[in-house]
């Protein structure tokens, strides 16, 4: 990860100072990745509702951390270019990590928690 973010980094100082052609491809290379790493995200949403309808719980809640970890790797830049849309998809975390938090969550009240934390991640695709 620091590798990545040193790369970008300089790839951006060049950019400014190699021209605007630069810089688009720069912010095009950017909105790649979101798009890809948005899209990881949506994939991984599968496994946790298998994980649900197993009424395993410990896999739910480990999977449910790894996405999340993903999001905040992004939060940042959404916030950025979409506040509505972070905000609502940072609402969605919110929501299901207070679902998994006790002992044996409502397998209702986290499907329907990944259900609409998938449908802002793909407003958030179709966005980007």
């Amino acid at each position: 990860m620091r590798r990545w973010f040193v790369g970008l980094s300089l790839v951006l100082l060049l950019a400014g100072c190699s021209g605007s052609s630069i810089a688009t491809q720069v912010s095009d290379t950017v909105q790649q990745l979101s798009e890809t790493s948005v899209q990881d995200l949506v994939n991984r949403l599968s496994g946790i509702e298998e994980a649900v309808r197993n009424n395993d719980w410990e896999r739910t809640r480990a999977l449910f951390s790894t996405v999340e970890q993903g999001w905040n790797a992004l939060r940042v830049p959404v916030e950025a270019a979409f506040p509505d849309i972070a905000s609502n998809i940072q609402a969605q975390f919110d929501r299901l990590s207070q679902a998994l938090s006790v002992e044996l969550p409502s397998s209702e009240e986290v499907r329907a928690g990944l259900s609409d934390l998938r449908d802002q991640l793909v407003a958030l695709l179709q966005a980007l």
